[in-house]
């Protein structure tokens, strides 16, 4: 039997430790290199969350941004996190279990715009999880990528009643399905959104940024660009400048 090989890292900006897979070359690999993974995003989170808040992270990988954030929020706030692929979840409710934290809601559930199932697939091929790649560029699709393609449960946000004070998405290339399936609570709760704009085909990416502002316009929202491909999705009762 086949087995993944596993290295528990020591992250170097002292939020926890993290189980992370050794062919990962994303992720997985600047935590095992004891770097932090996308700096400004959690600056921004620093600055943002407070005690007590309730936060969402969509694409919640192996929680590289779900444990920093379950210490900002502290024992009165709450994070759910939600991660598609099966692989990514159990390393992500490992991570949740070793630094101890009993304020994660973890879901093994891909946020889209309508309940269901869906393949996860890698640029529309079968997921190879022994074979080095970015293990955090999985996307979900209603095609056959392969007949042994892995199925994944598919929910809106909005199904769970969730009021939080930010919501972090990355999610390739589902991006638009993925805020359609959030706007009841964007529009009942009002929350900051980061998000990453990116794309497996780059010719796309204009195109789906231009899709994305003007869905978070219809809402009364304005997005700012926060680092390359990562932007702020501000909503209209927030007024405090954003930094970049």
């Amino acid at each position: 039997m086949r087995q993944l090989s596993n290295k528990i890292a020591k992250n170097s900006n002292h939020y926890g430790k993290f189980l992370v897979q050794m062919n990962d070359t994303g992720v997985s690999k600047t935590l095992r290199q004891g770097c932090i993974y996308q700096p400004h995003i959690l600056s921004y989170l620093e600055e943002n969350i407070k005690e007590g808040m309730t936060v969402v992270d969509i694409g919640a990988h192996i929680g590289c941004f779900t444990i920093p954030m379950a210490h900002m929020v502290g024992d009165t706030g709450k994070v759910y996190a939600f991660e598609s692929n099966r692989i990514n979840f159990q390393y992500l409710v490992a991570n949740i279990a070793i630094n101890g934290l009993m304020n994660v809601y973890p879901h093994h559930v891909g946020i889209f715009n309508k309940d269901g199932f869906l393949n996860s697939h890698r640029h529309n091929k079968p997921i190879n999880y022994f074979k080095g790649q970015n293990t955090g560029g999985y996307g979900l699709t209603d095609k056959d990528v392969t007949k042994s393609a892995e199925t994944t449960i598919v929910h809106t946000l909005d199904c769970y009643h969730i009021s939080p004070n930010l919501i972090k998405i990355d999610v390739e290339d589902n991006l638009i399905q993925c805020l359609q399936g959030c706007i009841e609570t964007l529009q009942r709760s009002r929350p900051i959104i980061i998000i990453e704009i990116d794309s497996d085909i780059p010719s796309q990416i204009d195109f789906l940024k231009l899709s994305v502002i003007q869905f978070l316009e219809n809402i009364n929202y304005t997005l700012i660009r926060l680092h390359n491909e990562d932007y702020i999705g501000i909503p209209p009762t927030y007024d405090k400048v954003v930094k970049g």
